[in-house]
């Protein structure tokens, strides 16, 4: 499954999706997980030009760049958004403590090779659908 992780120092899992400065790309399996890509959402420098004239990234560029994800690990996600993002078919998953990006790594491969919780069969399915059945 291909997981994001929002981080502001490449190290830990501590970025809001709409404030993050990186998004960190991983393949994980139950066995291994590898970085892939990451894709930065911030000037160089607080000297340079570019940061004085910096606007902050819009949630339409965050959606476009984790489009094709299955989840994405935030420390803290907007309501909205979190709706927007799972309506492009990517499970936010909102992590309320700040962790290291590897220990996070090593939880979710331990989750896969166990039982599986609902969320994560939905998100392995792509089954946002979220609806019931009639009795």
């Amino acid at each position: 499954m291909r997981v994001v992780v929002a981080t502001d120092d490449k190290k830990n899992l501590n970025g809001h999706f709409a404030l993050a400065t990186v998004f960190m790309f991983f393949e994980v399996t139950e066995d291994s997980h590898h970085l892939v890509k990451e894709v930065c959402f911030s000037p160089k420098a607080k000297e340079s030009p570019e940061y004085k004239s910096h606007k902050p990234f819009s949630i339409e560029e965050r959606l476009a760049a984790i489009r094709g994800s299955d989840v994405i690990f935030v420390a803290a996600i907007g309501g909205p958004v979190a709706d927007k993002v799972a309506g492009n078919n990517v499970y936010p998953m909102v992590m309320n403590a700040s962790e290291e990006i590897e220990i996070v790594m090593g939880k979710l491969q331990a989750i896969l090779k166990g039982k599986r919780p609902l969320w994560l069969e939905r998100v392995l399915k792509h089954d946002f659908s979220f609806e019931g059945t009639s009795v």
